[in-house]
């Protein structure tokens, strides 16, 4: 493989063989919920399942976003410690990302 990469195509995969299986309609919901939680599309989901690829889903991200909240509160008090105002600046910063993924899904 050569160490100038620029000239190299990436190969698109095409997937174009249907493959079809009948599921109840609670099945069926089941699964586009846990394909939407995944923020994947059902086929892209249901391959990566099928393949078994890892997929973590935090279903409960508004309680530990709640928690993550209460945890930074809890720190305010303690802020003229280095230590603990750096901790307090990543939790906030994680609790940032956190809120936004949520509000957008």
């Amino acid at each position: 493989m050569s160490k100038n990469r620029k000239w190299e195509s990436k190969t698109k995969v095409i997937r174009n063989a249907p493959l079809n299986f009948k599921a109840t309609p609670k099945e069926k919901e089941q699964i586009v919920k846990a394909a939407y939680r995944a923020g994947m599309n059902t086929s892209d989901f249901l391959r990566t399942t099928a393949l078994q690829e890892k997929i973590i889903v935090i279903p409960e991200g508004r309680e530990i976003l709640t928690t993550m909240q209460e945890v930074r509160n809890l720190l305010r008090p303690l802020e003229e410690n280095p230590a603990v105002k750096t901790i307090e600046l990543q939790l906030s910063q994680i609790t940032s990302k956190l809120h936004s993924y949520l509000t957008r899904h």
